[in-house]
């Protein structure tokens, strides 16, 4: 795998959108490495490898895994000696972002406002400043370099792209530049995720899945990195699949998973170039409570001389029989000798626990702000806490 380097006095940086099948010329694999072999990208029926301004204008940037950004270079120079401009600079995409340096010169082409918009850049008082320009300028003789960059996100096999710009050379009066990454893996998870939708807090569920490489025919899962709470491996077997180890991992989720990581991601340690490879697993966890309307209670505006209240519905999503042990209130700022004022209540409603938080009449104008600590019978949710604010006036 290449990746080249990023010193240049011009640089351009250019994400590009087009996958295209595999072809002659494109890397290979070494099954017995993992290496893969640079080749130049096989040209087009007369097509030119070169013109007066590009030594090169065709490239195979190599192979890339787990979705890096492909990177390459193209040098260039102005062959005349009179300057030139470069005109309708175009990449193959309308998401393309370019940036490149002449001299002390900055520009960028961008989709701000529409595709393929170019930009001068200048930096004022240490703010970056664009303006909308039409072209660029190449001084007679002056070289330069182009970078460009291709996001392989999702990328799995060749993927390519180009650059179209016109010169006001007579001799070179339109340029285009391409290139092509190969975006690889070292591993292959079947499924990528393992969805196992919805659940409540106090269920388990069984998850299975596979992992596999496309690089080596055989390699080992040595271990895992420390599990979320109410997550298990139950099992990792390795299998041969045509000719190919595959790893059958088995596990369980819940219960006593945190409901708000919608999930769990496990690592797992492989003896393939001690790489790491990660399953995932995706939940949707009813948690043992619902709260309206949330853990903040913003009390709003009081009139000086009247009470005002919110209640909070606390509500399990069983048949639990919820009842509160104890409540507390914590850092409670208000003027000295009106803590009295702030009144916490609980009540039942059905199943459900309701808590009001009053400010009473007679507290002076000042911020009122304080946490609510709700002590509860629930084995899965023994504490609910609130923040609350208000501003009598």
């Amino acid at each position: 795998m290449s990746n080249l380097t990023h010193s240049v006095a011009a640089a351009l940086v250019l994400s590009m959108c087009l996958s295209v099948p595999a072809q002659e010329g494109v890397q290979e694999v070494k099954s017995d490495t993992g290496v893969h072999e640079t080749k130049p990208i096989a040209p087009a029926p007369q097509a030119a490898e070169s013109n007066a301004w590009f030594p090169v204008v065709r490239q195979d940037f190599g192979t890339y895994f787990n979705d890096e950004k492909a990177k390459g270079k193209f040098a260039f120079k102005n062959p005349t000696d009179v300057e030139q401009k470069l005109t309708n600079i175009a990449g193959s995409c309308s998401c393309t972002r370019a940036e490149f340096r002449l001299g002390e010169r900055l520009y960028l082409l961008d989709k701000d406002p529409q595709a393929n918009s170019l930009h001068r850049v200048t930096k004022q008082d240490g703010q970056e400043v664009k303006e909308r320009v039409s072209h660029i300028t190449i001084g007679p003789g002056e070289a330069g370099e182009i970078e460009v960059q291709m996001e392989m996100h999702g990328v799995r096999g060749p993927k390519e792209a180009t650059l179209d710009f016109e010169t006001t050379d007579t001799e070179t009066p339109h340029v285009k530049l391409s290139w092509r990454a190969t975006g690889a893996i070292y591993f292959e998870v079947n499924p990528p995720d393992v969805n196992l939708n919805e659940m409540t807090w106090n269920d388990k569920r069984d998850f299975q899945f596979e992992i596999s490489s496309p690089l080596k025919e055989d390699f080992n899962i040595t271990g895992h990195d420390p599990l979320s709470p109410g997550v298990a491996i139950n099992s990792m077997e390795k299998i041969q699949r045509a000719g190919r180890a595959v790893w059958v991992i088995k596990g369980t989720y819940g219960p006593g998973v945190d409901e708000r990581n919608n999930g769990a991601t496990m690592t797992f340690q492989t003896d393939l170039e001690n790489r790491k490879v990660e399953g995932r697993v995706i939940a949707f966890v009813k948690g043992p409570l619902t709260v309206e309307p949330g853990g903040f209670i913003a009390l709003g505006h009081i009139p000086v001389d009247t009470a005002k209240s919110k209640t909070i519905k606390i509500t399990p999503t069983d048949d639990y029989d919820l009842q509160t042990t104890d409540i507390e209130i914590e850092g409670l700022q208000v003027p000295e000798g009106f803590a009295d004022k702030v009144i916490v209540t609980p009540t039942k409603d059905g199943k459900s626990v309701v808590v009001e938080i009053k400010i009473a009449e007679g507290m002076p104008r000042s911020t009122v702000r304080g946490k609510v600590k709700v002590m509860l019978n629930h084995p899965a949710a023994p504490v609910k806490e609130f923040l609350f604010n208000g501003f009598v006036r």
